[in-house]
């Protein structure tokens, strides 16, 4: 069985943008301790656009991946990131071995 992952990426303003970086920190601490199919939570800002964050998330099954999605750290980052986010486009993939 292959695993799933996503590719996640957010557009905001760029004064959001560090404020946004820092949750997702406490948020992928959270998740990778917490979550035990959560296998992989990479944070990506590129360097020639200020106004985006992009995610990489790696998932152990499908069912780990609607725990994280349900899950209470999740819940914290979006009320802690409510309004600073524009946009938010995800790619769900399979991920093969």
């Amino acid at each position: 069985m292959s695993s799933i992952a996503l590719s996640v990426t957010f557009t905001c303003l760029p004064e959001h943008l560090a404020a946004i970086v820092s949750a997702l920190v406490q948020h992928r601490v959270r998740s990778l301790q917490t979550e035990p199919g959560t296998l992989q939570f990479e944070i990506m800002t590129p360097d020639d656009k200020a106004d985006s964050i992009i995610l990489f998330e790696l998932y152990a099954s499908q069912q780990a991946m609607e725990t994280h999605m349900e899950g209470s750290s999740l819940a914290q980052f979006r009320a802690e990131t409510e309004g600073q986010i524009l946009t938010i486009n995800v790619e769900t993939c399979s991920h093969h071995r």
